[in-house]
């Protein structure tokens, strides 16, 4: 009866061992997925100062300032991650 006990608290033992591995085998998250996210992040980031960017050159224009030096380098730079956003967007279909 003792060695039954035994075998058996082994083989419950090994099972969950075993259970835990696959579970966290099949939970973790892959290369692929974190760098899909990560690159996520970035179009975020990028889209987000695009806004503020284009809040900024609206203001300006308001004010009737479209002749000023920030005015022309915000343009550009508002015309800079429009490029990066377009490339990525067509990268990513």
């Amino acid at each position: 009866m003792k060695n039954i006990s035994i075998i058996l608290g082994i083989i419950i033992s090994l099972s969950v061992v075993g259970g835990g591995i696959y579970r966290f085998d099949t939970c973790k998250a892959s290369r692929e997925s974190v760098e899909q996210l990560a690159g996520n992040f970035e179009v975020y980031k990028l889209e987000q100062y695009r806004r503020y960017l284009q809040e900024r050159i609206w203001a300006l224009q308001d004010r009737g300032q479209q002749n000023t030096d920030e005015y022309r380098r915000l343009i550009e730079e508002l015309r800079q991650i429009d490029l990066k956003l377009k490339a990525y967007y067509q990268r990513g279909k």
